[in-house]
C-alpha cells in the first residue's frame, strides 16, 4: 500500500557546528517551548537519479516542481533493517511524500546492487509510480537528526549534523565505506502546516532564522562536479 503524506511548508536554513547549543536553547526557551519526544538517531538515504542527473539539473535550474526517489533507513549504515522508498515532491517551499514501509529489507552488506535490498529494489521503484529503467543508486547520505517539536504540536524542527555522502558512482557495487564529510555544518528545517505559516516570526526572531536552498543529495554529488 502506498501512503501519501499532507502537504506541509518546509523551510531549511545552515549554521555552522558552533551554533547547536545556542539553537538547542532559544527554541526551547522561546514563545513555542520545543522540546525534544525521543533521543537523536541517524538516518540513511540512498538516492536513485537518472544517468543524466535529472534531479541536479532541477535544483541547479530552480524548477518550482521537484522529485526525488530514495530508501530510508535509521541506525547503523551497514546494519540489516526495515527500509521505506519514498518519492519526494516538492513544489516550492511545499512538500509531500509517497511511501512504501516496512515491505523492504536492506542488507548493506551486500556486494551488489540486487541483493541491497529485497524484494527487488527497482521493482519497488517502479510501484511508487516510476520507471526503474531510467533510474540507477547515485548517493547514500548519513547523518544524525535530532528532532524538536513546538509545545502546541504544530510546529516540527529538525537538526541534522556529522553529515557523510557516500558516492556511488565510484564503483558498481555498493559503497558503503569510501565517504566524504561535508562542510555545511548543520542543517536546521522547520515543518508546518500552511494554516500555521503565522508562526514563523516566533521561530525566526528566536534563532536568527533565514530560509536558505540547500539540498543534501545535491551536494553530496556536487562536490565532484
Amino acid at each position: 500500500m502506498i501512503e501519501k503524506t499532507p502537504k506541509r511548508i518546509e523551510l531549511k536554513c545552515l549554521y555552522t557546528e558552533n551554533d547547536l547549543s545556542f539553537l538547542e536553547r532559544n527554541l526551547q526557551l522561546s514563545k513555542l517551548s520545543f522540546y525534544q519526544p525521543f533521543p537523536p538517531r541517524f538516518i540513511n538515504s540512498l538516492y536513485f537519479d537518472s544517468y543524466d542527473l535529472a534531479s541536479i539539473d532541477e535544483y541547479l535550474n530552480g524548477s518550482s516542481v521537484r522529485t526525488k526517489t530514495r530508501c530510508r533507513w535509521y541506525g547503523d549504515l551497514i546494519q540489516k533493517g526495515k527500509d521505506t522508498l519514498e518519492l519526494k515532491k516538492k513544489q516550492c517551499h511545499k512538500s509531500w511524500k509517497l511511501l512504501k514501509k516496512d515491505i523492504f529489507t536492506v542488507n548493506a552488506f551486500s556486494k551488489n546492487w540486487n541483493d541491497f535490498m529485497s524484494p527487488d529494489i527497482m521493482s519497488g521503484i517502479t510501484t511508487i509510480g516510476l520507471s526503474s529503467h531510467n533510474q540507477f543508486p547515485a548517493s547514500i547520505v548519513r547523518y544524525r537528526r535530532k528532532y524538536l517539536v513546538s509545545s502546541d504540536s504544530k510546529i516540527r524542527v529538525t537538526i541534522d549534523d556529522q553529515l557523510q555522502f557516500f558516492d556511488q558512482r565510484l564503483s558498481p557495487d555498493p559503497n558503503v565505506k569510501i565517504s566524504e564529510n561535508s562542510h555545511a555544518g548543520i542543517v536546521l528545517e522547520i515543518k508546518l502546516q500552511e494554516t500555521d505559516s503565522n508562526l514563523l516570526p516566533l521561530i525566526s526572531n528566536a534563532i536568527n532564522f533565514i530560509p536558505s536552498r540547500f539540498s543534501k543529495y545535491c551536494e553530496s554529488l556536487m562536490r565532484r562536479f
